[in-house]
């Protein structure tokens, strides 16, 4: 049951990780207050 439980814990700390690039990401995509050459 252990190794069940870490391997969730694992697979959800990845995905917070992910999430929070993406956003970062889709931030960075739509702030046209950014110059166009980091577009």
């Amino acid at each position: 049951v252990d190794w069940r439980m870490w391997r969730d814990v694992k697979r959800r700390k990845m995905a917070y990780e992910y999430a929070d690039e993406r956003l970062r990401i889709n931030s960075l995509r739509k702030n046209t207050i950014l110059p166009k050459i980091l577009q």
